[in-house]
This record gives structure tokens, C-alpha cells and sequence, in this order.
């Protein structure tokens, strides 16, 4: 899953990004949320199982703990996964979400 948000873009980075501002990131969330809706209602989704989890971008840690368990939670009710399915978010502010993702994931 893309979030192409970034405060700052890394010279080795070759992904779609965009700066990040607030509102941007909210109208991306509401779309990205509709979207998985979307393809859940498709035909194919019923046979899809998730073993894995990628949240990359841009930046996944510009999103605060309740956005991050409002997109996992929407993951999770609209799409079947195995009970050891992985999640993988590449962080740029690992040290300012730490505390974040414990909580999310306690």
C-alpha cells in the first residue's frame, strides 16, 4: 500500500511522492479507505488472503496512531488474512512513532 507523503524526499528515492500537508494527507486517507471498499466488492477479493502487509511511500509514519489503526482496521474487516499475516511500514521518523506504534500494537 502507497502513502506518498514525505516532509523531506530522499535523494535515493525513485517512488511517487508528494509533499506532505495535512489536509492533502486527510483527502488521501478518505480515498484510500474508499478504495479498499472498492476492491473488496470485486468479484476476485473474496479468493485473496493477505500473508503480508507492506505500507511504504513516501512515508506511513506521517500518520498518527489512530490513523494507522483506521486503515488497518478497514484492511482487516474488508479483507480475509492469514492469523500470522506480517505488517511492514517503512518509517522515516522512527524515533517520534515508537511510542505510537507500541500503543497501536498493545
Amino acid at each position: 500500500m502507497h502513502l506518498p507523503f514525505c516532509v523531506e524526499r530522499c535523494g535515493y528515492c525513485s517512488f511517487n511522492t508528494a509533499p506532505y500537508t495535512p489536509g492533502g494527507l486527510d483527502r488521501f486517507l478518505t480515498a484510500l479507505l474508499r478504495e479498499c471498499d472498492l476492491a473488496a466488492g470485486a468479484p476476485w477479493a473474496g479468493g485473496v488472503t493477505l500473508d503480508s502487509l507492506f505500507l511504504g511511500g513516501g512515508t506511513p509514519s506521517l500518520l498518527d496512531a489512530e490513523q494507522m489503526a483506521i486503515v488497518l482496521a478497514r484492511i482487516g474487516a474488508r479483507f480475509v488474512s492469514f492469523p500470522d499475516c506480517s505488517h511492514w511500514w517503512q518509517l522515516q521518523r522512527v524515533g517520534e512513532v515508537a511510542a505510537e506504534l507500541e500503543a497501536l500494537w498493545s
